[in-house]
């Protein structure tokens, strides 16, 4: 039995028509587009747990640090507060000690070479800081000389460092006063003629006059161990040069005198030099000697009772 087309009424032909509602109606459902493929994210990495501080009774305790870095701390820390001392302290004095130091460093490299044009310049005003910074380091350096070899030899191992410690005091006082005295000496006798020199400049020129003294403790303290008769003779020698400087920086200072005057003001003037140096060597082995005996004789009731 044939079959009709519903949409245009031809016969179909093997069941199809070429009509186009019958195409319209028989079409193939077009195919869906495809789904674009999800992104699968990769799964994060777990974060590290963060160490938790313990509270405890209301303070906040801080996580354990290793020995390095507590080191490193505290070493900071240290740092930081050296750094904020010295700013405050320049910022206090006003003085640049960058530039004070520098400043000694070439007046001592100048006072090995040319002793008088140190003492020059140290009598400059913008020097004199410089000059009497030198003098205290040249106290300090007797004091630790002494410390470790007083006396000068074997016999300072016998001795306690308490009682090398009260002797050095006293023997940084002895100096003290012995450039105290020197620089008023030397502006007594030469403001005659020398009228712009003050006690503060003589004082200045007479604490650069020590440079040769100064290297002969530093290498005093280094023979000391080994050669204590060398640092005896380095001592002497060195203060040999220092008289000498000085009564040449006199003859400097009373350029306008006769020469008669100049020779009897030098001669003078070497002689309470040496005067000095003597009274200062006295005292030091007499309270030596003392300090000796008391320290023996302390040892001895302490031995018997």
């Amino acid at each position: 039995m044939a079959k009709f087309c519903k949409y245009c009424g031809k016969e179909l032909v093997d069941g199809v028509c070429d009509c186009e509602g019958f195409k319209a109606a028989n079409a193939a459902p077009a195919a869906e587009a495809p789904k674009a493929e999800e992104v699968v994210e990769a799964p994060k990495a777990e974060e590290a747990p963060k160490a938790e501080i313990p509270v405890v009774e209301g303070q906040v305790v801080q996580p354990t640090q290793s020995v390095g870095e507590k080191a490193a701390a505290a070493a900071a820390a240290t740092g930081a507060a050296v750094a904020g001392a010295y700013n405050a302290v320049q910022a206090k004095t006003g003085v640049n000690f960058g530039e004070l130091f520098g400043n000694i460093w070439k007046l001592v490299l100048t006072g090995l070479s040319k002793p008088l044009t140190a003492i020059k310049e140290a009598e400059k005003e913008e020097n004199h800081l410089s000059a009497l910074v030198f003098g205290g380091l040249y106290l300090l350096i007797i004091f630790f000389t002494f410390l470790i070899h007083m006396p000068v030899g074997k016999a300072s191992k016998a001795l306690g460092i308490g009682f090398r410690a009260s002797f050095g005091w006293w023997l940084l006082f002895l100096v003290a006063v012995a450039v105290l005295v020197n620089a008023l000496f030397t502006w007594v006798f030469t403001k005659k003629y020398a009228k712009e020199l003050t006690f503060k400049k003589a004082l200045a020129g007479v604490c650069m006059s020590n440079v040769y003294p100064c290297f002969a403790f530093v290498g005093a303290f280094i023979l000391g161990f080994f050669a204590s008769g060398l640092a005896s003779m380095l001592l002497s020698v060195s203060m040999m040069i220092w008289m000498s400087i000085m009564t040449i920086n006199v003859q400097r200072l009373l350029a306008g005198a006769d020469d008669d005057k100049r020779v009897w003001t030098a001669f003078v003037y070497t002689l309470v030099c040496g005067a000095i140096v003597m009274l200062v060597g006295g005292l030091v082995l007499g309270g030596l000697t003392a300090k000796a005996i008391s320290g023996m004789t302390s040892s001895m009731l302490r031995y018997l009772y």
